[in-house]
Formats: C-alpha cells, structure tokens, sequence
C-alpha cells in the first residue's frame, strides 16, 4: 500500500534585523503581519533594506 505524505511547506525567505521584515532568495523583501490570527506575507516590491524598512507598515 502506497503511504501518503503530505509535502512540507519550505520558506525562501530569511529574518532581517527588523522583527517582521523578511528577504526572499531573490533578494526581495517581505513584510509579515498577522491577519486574524494568521500570518501573511506581502512583497514591498524592493530590495532595498533601507527603503523596505521604511514601507513597513506602522502597528
């Protein structure tokens, strides 16, 4: 009998020296807010950390 796995999820994306910005492998940076208990990532659509940081949204 074949046995099912499910596949993990597996992230390109690594911490940054802020607490919810996030570099892709690409090079790209993320912002990472919780949205109803749940964790979602969006593009800043740059891979500049000083511009990223400042595009990061205010809590």
């Amino acid at each position: 009998m074949k046995q099912m796995t499910t596949p993990c999820k597996t992230t390109r994306l690594k911490r940054s020296k802020l607490e919810n910005l996030f570099r892709h492998a690409k090079g790209v940076y993320f912002a990472r807010i919780k949205v109803n208990h749940k964790s979602k990532e969006r593009s800043l659509h740059t891979t500049d950390y000083n511009l990223a940081s400042s595009l990061l949204p205010e809590r």
